[in-house]
């Protein structure tokens, strides 16, 4: 017992000491500090600039970008209020109509741009083929300076028109669209975003883009300039070679009646040709005239193919020596927005990544189901044709002659020009005749 009581009166007395020299250190520290007995000059840094002593050097390095992700839930009297109004039924409803809007929108667009360029002439055109081809840097800036003034023409006559101020604003909606709109359906579509005109901020801000006098793919004006009026120029020179040629004996059968007449309303195919006819392809349907004469078209009632200009070329030259051909003519793009009226294809932008999953995850299964493994009887899937394709007469498998063939041609030989080179071989071998007159 008393062992343990000396051994207990030990322990305490130590615990006691220990306690003591830790306040008698602090106590001796703090002394230092107050009285500058102790400093921190003679503390030895690393070898480190001035700057990486104090640590806001080691702040705002690099750029950091954080997304947060909130969800609001509603809860109690708040959830039964959304369901009984029917809040969010209303906003489904919204969803789907402006959809449907957007693309009156469009069509409003397609409109205007019509009404604004129909009957409008540039100035300026002849100095577009002064500077081409450009041969130095010299002729580069002032080429440059002819295309900015021909786009800026088209900018303006945009942007002066008296409409032009309300395509993005909220009387678009309330009043140019009302009075657009035949349809009583659709117009009561309209009417829904009375209140609601915020929800095509975006959209015009896009819109807006088609108007610009910049640089831009996205702009009316390039399209013109930039894209369609090389093509134009294009042409011309090559007409002049197929003016030369039988095919010109072509020219009034294309201007009968019930031929292309009646559509291209000129009195000589040569007119089409002229500089100054570019004036007549600034809207779609000045466009769609011109390559109904370059590419035909089919007859919706007769159900028949109308011969254009193409196609009696190509007639030409099936039978024509190699130096006796002549060029195709190149179809002019389509104006902005009327280059989606024909390409029903193109689907509507996605509103999320779940849309985008889902369409690939559907295209997916598709191609899978009616392409590569096909299960119908009497029918074969695309693996099993080219497995079997020695079982089929490859005289009678086509390819197309396009950019596709050079890309076999380089991936089979590693030479993008192989086959177009046995081609022209085979022809200069085969063919012993003479072009005949096919007019």
């Amino acid at each position: 017992m008393q062992f343990k009581v000396v051994l207990f009166i030990s322990f305490f007395l130590k615990y006691l000491l220990v306690i003591y020299l830790k306040l008698y250190i602090w106590y001796r520290l703090f002394d230092f500090i107050i009285t500058d007995k102790l400093t921190f000059k003679h503390i030895k840094y690393p070898q480190f600039s001035t700057s990486m002593k104090n640590i806001n050097s080691f702040t705002g390095l690099y750029p950091l970008s954080k997304t947060l992700r909130f969800e609001l839930k509603p809860q109690g009297k708040t959830l039964e209020h959304i369901e009984r109004s029917g809040l969010l039924n209303q906003d489904e409803h919204r969803a789907e109509s402006y959809i449907v809007v957007k693309k009156i929108i469009d069509e409003y667009h397609k409109s205007f741009i019509s009404k604004a360029l129909d009957g409008f002439k540039l100035n300026g055109l002849e100095n577009y083929i002064l500077y081409q081809p450009k041969r130095d840097d010299e002729e580069k800036k002032n080429f440059e300076g002819v295309e900015v003034n021909l786009r800026k023409q088209i900018a303006d006559k945009f942007t002066k028109h008296e409409n032009y101020k309300n395509l993005f604003a909220k009387e678009l909606i309330k009043v140019d669209l009302k009075a657009f709109v035949k349809n009583e359906t659709v117009k009561k579509l309209v009417e829904e975003f009375d209140s609601f005109t915020t929800y095509f901020t975006g959209f015009h801000e896009n819109r807006k883009n088609m108007y610009s006098a910049e640089d831009k793919s996205t702009a009316i004006a390039f399209r013109l300039i930039n894209q369609n009026l090389p093509k134009f120029i294009e042409n011309m020179r090559s007409f002049d070679k197929i003016k030369k040629s039988p095919v010109k004996d072509a020219f009034q059968t294309i201007l009968l009646d019930n031929q292309l007449g009646s559509i291209l309303q000129v009195h000589e195919i040569e007119d089409m040709f002229q500089l100054y006819y570019f004036n007549e392809t600034l809207t779609q349907q000045g466009i769609d005239i011109y390559n109904h004469l370059i590419g035909g078209y089919s007859s919706e009632h007769e159900k028949v193919k109308i011969q254009g200009l193409n196609e009696y070329i190509n007639a030409f030259n099936q039978t024509a020596k190699k130096e006796d051909k002549i060029p195709k003519l190149k179809p002019l793009f389509k104006q902005i927005l009327s280059d989606r009226s024909t390409a029903s294809f193109i689907p509507e932008e996605y509103a999320n990544d779940n849309e985008v999953l889902e369409s690939i995850e559907k295209f997916y299964q598709e191609i899978n189901e009616h392409v590569i493994n096909k299960n119908i009887k009497g029918e074969h899937s695309l693996i099993q044709i080219l497995q079997n394709i020695s079982d089929y007469d490859v005289h009678k498998i086509y390819i197309r002659n396009d950019l596709n063939l050079t890309d076999i041609s380089q991936k089979i030989f590693g030479d993008w020009a192989v086959i177009q080179k046995a081609l022209n071989k085979r022809y200069e071998v085969e063919y012993t005749g003479r072009a005949k007159k096919i007019f």
